[in-house]
């Protein structure tokens, strides 16, 4: 039995001494596991507190419009409002802005993410949805008119870029006009008495004349009067001829001159009148003769019409050589001189060109159409021009070169301005306002707002401006919020009840 005790003894013992032993550094693998645990909860709480997990930031994606960054939607999908895919915001479009050298960003204000036109000049929640308003940076798309579009954006809405240029301009101006009748060519043909077209030379409109040529006869009785007036005055000449008295003499020439002035006011030529004093004979028709070559364009008179004195019979025109007026815009006055060669087509004719002159540029504007006109002068040989003909006219301005350039269709005209997108380069793009000269050969000259080499926006600027146009309208909203709570800070509080 005492054998067992000791044995007893002999178990228990060892295990006590062993416990008291192993105590120290049980507690050590304690302490070392309550560290390990605070530092992971550490370290959770510091992830949180800096803007969460990754798992989190996935959960709060949010996906957008390039064009319409009003547009916030939690999962992805398509704008109500253009129909485009929706890309995800990404932490630069979110508020990211760009950071300056020594890695600090300033802060503009502060937007509502589902409601952009919400904005505070301090951070905080937003009223309508309780989300945190997010800082939008100096530098970052809406601020100093600066937009930023997404890269896959961009693509679908197929932007182009082009380059600000140096070209040689030629201020052609490209217009229409017509073919008119040269003016000094025009002959109207009348006559001065009145009486009986006994003789008609002309038969039909169109036909060829020439200088001199027989038109018509006219009967008249006052023609026959007058020429037995100057028949008489020829023989009372003749009878005082002899007489020695100076006033006889001078009664008589005065007579005979005042019958001859009466023919010639009647348009009988001095050689009919000398064939009448050398005749003695009454002629009871007068030949009308043709004034100038032409070719008869109005025809008013047939054989035996009765005609009055001053009545047009015929009208006649030159038509080897035409004017052809062309209309021009009021900024294209300007770039027309007397002088410039200019080349005219015709519709009927294609392929073959006229060169002719820009002869003279009309004073005055058409107050219905306000288009001014030039006169250019066309020789016209073959007589293939006819007048009221509709042409194409190109006149040929001066040279303009190494001028500043864009194409023509890179301009946004409003009315007011005229803006192009200028592309910064990383998805950024900049309304700018500039001064334009000329227009020609498809290039505005820029006078101003631009330099040589800049990239600008060739297509879809429309889009990319009416975006720039509501980020303004959102700062214009927002600046007048800020005023509006100035204003409310300064006034003065209202006396309470108690100071009454």
């Amino acid at each position: 039995m005492k054998s067992l005790k000791n044995r007893k003894l002999f178990f228990h013992n060892p295990f006590r001494l062993s416990w008291r032993r192993s105590t120290p550094v049980l507690f050590t693998v304690l302490l070392l596991g309550l560290v390990f645990a605070a530092t992971i909860s550490f370290n959770a709480c510091s992830s949180d507190e800096t803007g969460g997990s990754s798992t989190e930031q996935k959960e709060k994606q949010l996906y957008t419009c390039g064009m319409h960054p009003e547009i916030i939607r939690e999962e992805p999908g398509d704008c109500p409002i253009c129909g485009m895919k929706l890309t995800p915001v990404k932490q630069s479009t979110m508020g990211g802005g760009e950071t300056t050298s020594s890695g600090e960003k300033k802060v503009m204000y502060y937007k509502d993410p589902m409601h952009p036109w919400i904005t505070s000049d301090r951070p905080g929640k937003a009223p309508d949805c309780g989300m945190d308003l997010v800082p939008v940076y100096e530098g970052q798309e809406g601020s100093a008119g600066v937009i930023r579009i997404d890269p896959a954006v961009e693509q679908n809405i197929n932007v182009k870029i082009g380059k600000v240029e140096r070209k040689t301009l030629h201020a052609t101006v490209r217009t229409t006009g017509h073919i008119g009748i040269a003016e000094p060519g025009q002959a109207i043909i009348n006559t001065k008495i009145s009486g009986w077209v006994e003789n008609l030379y002309v038969d039909y409109i169109g036909q060829s004349v020439q200088k001199g040529q027989k038109l018509l006869d006219i009967y008249s009785p006052e023609l026959v009067a007058a020429q037995e007036e100057f028949i008489t005055a020829l023989e009372y000449q003749d009878n005082v001829s002899a007489s020695r008295d100076t006033d006889v003499l001078l009664s008589g020439k005065t007579l005979l001159e005042n019958a001859r002035r009466k023919l010639l006011l009647w348009d009988i030529s001095d050689a009919q009148i000398q064939e009448l004093s050398r005749s003695r004979k009454i002629s009871r028709t007068l030949t009308i003769y043709a004034p100038a070559r032409g070719i008869v364009m109005t025809k008013n008179v047939v054989q035996g019409q009765h005609v009055k004195a001053g009545e047009t019979l015929l009208e006649t025109a030159d038509l080897t050589t035409v004017w052809v007026h062309a209309d021009l815009y009021e900024y294209e006055i300007g770039l027309v001189r007397v002088g410039q060669e200019s080349t005219i087509r015709l519709p009927y004719m294609p392929g073959k060109e006229y060169l002719g002159r820009v002869a003279f540029i009309y004073p005055t504007l058409d107050p219905k159409s306000r288009t001014g006109r030039v006169r250019i002068n066309l020789p016209n040989p073959n007589m293939e021009l006819k007048p009221e003909m509709y042409a194409n006219v190109e006149i040929h301005g001066e040279a303009r070169e190494n001028v500043l350039t864009v194409p023509e269709q890179a301009v946004i005209r409003s009315g007011e301005t005229n803006v192009v997108i200028v592309a910064l380069g990383k998805g950024r793009f900049e309304p700018r306002d500039i001064k334009l000269g000329i227009l020609t050969e498809g290039y505005y000259e820029v006078l101003d707002g631009l330099e040589a080499g800049e990239r600008i926006v060739l297509s879809s600027q429309f889009l990319i401006d009416s975006e720039s146009n509501l980020r303004a309208a959102l700062s214009q909203m927002r600046s007048s919020h800020s005023n509006d709570e100035g204003e409310a800070a300064k006034a003065p509080a209202p006396p309470s009840e108690h100071n009454h």
